[in-house]
């Protein structure tokens, strides 16, 4: 110790400040490249496997292999990722939308201001696939914590839609109060008013004139339906995921027993 002393005085001022300069080149270094680990929530979209169909939704019996809790671990034992909420909705009879919360392990750039997973940065539209002990999936960030948030407003509109040519066993099942939900029982669609007529038809004579005709075999159901919308920067209207609800356009409205598209005709904001 005492040799160690004496030689400290003899301490060139250059090698002092030799030493000063590395050290505060190794700090610098140290703080530009690090990257701070931490958890954060993401929400992902799940997206069909197959590479030519990957925005497609997924079909009933894979999107009921997600449930809250599920997680994955990475080589050392640690969870990277963890379902902490699942929210679903009928499309069609055979698939559904799914949105799924995850709390992942990302790590932070200062520089960039971004998130990374995975080797992957955050941002709306990266493509992921996990790996989790239930079930493997593929699908694209579409939130994290740097993602800009949209102007979003939560409404509700009165639409009157037109089903024509349907079987009278589909009319019979049609009830005011019919609803279409999510996952957490949260009402997408409700009907509030339903007529049921015989269908009419256009039919032409042996002269080429044309007639209005009722159909015997089929019916029209004219519905008034409260819909669940999102409107979005103000201007368009959406609802079950990006579905622009317009004039003229179909309605999908899915319920336990039954499955009807009708035409828009008329909507009023609420």
């Amino acid at each position: 110790m005492k040799k160690l002393l004496k030689k400290i005085p003899k301490i060139h001022w250059f090698d002092a400040v030799i030493g000063i300069t590395v050290v505060v080149v190794l700090v610098g270094f140290f703080l530009f490249f690090y990257r701070r680990a931490q958890y954060i929530d993401i929400r992902v979209k799940v997206t069909d496997q197959e590479v030519l169909s990957a925005y497609r939704e997924p079909r009933n019996i894979y999107a009921w292999q997600f449930h809250v809790g599920d997680f994955e671990r990475d080589v050392i034992g640690r969870i990277v990722t963890e379902i902490t909420n699942v929210e679903s909705f009928s499309v069609t009879p055979e698939t559904k939308t799914v949105y799924l919360t995850l709390r992942v392990r990302a790590t932070y750039d200062t520089r960039t201001q971004t998130y990374s997973a995975r080797g992957k940065t955050l941002m709306y539209g990266t493509p992921m696939r996990f790996n989790l002990n239930n079930v493997t999936f593929d699908g694209f960030v579409i939130d994290a914590p740097n993602i800009v948030k949209l102007n979003v407003e939560d409404r509700m509109v009165r639409v009157k839609t037109i089903g024509r040519g349907v079987e009278p066993s589909l009319a019979r099942k049609i009830k005011v109060g019919d609803a279409m939900y999510d996952s957490h029982g949260n009402v997408i669609m409700k009907v509030t008013d339903v007529k049921v007529t015989q269908a009419k038809q256009i039919t032409e004579d042996y002269l080429g004139n044309f007639h209005v005709r009722y159909n015997p075999l089929y019916q029209d159901i004219a519905m008034e339906m409260e819909v669940a919308v999102k409107r979005v920067n103000g201007k368009d209207i959406v609802m079950l995921d990006n579905y622009r609800v317009s004039i003229n356009a179909g309605l999908p409205f899915t319920t336990e027993t039954y499955s009807i598209y009708p035409m828009i005709e008329d909507i009023e904001l609420l």
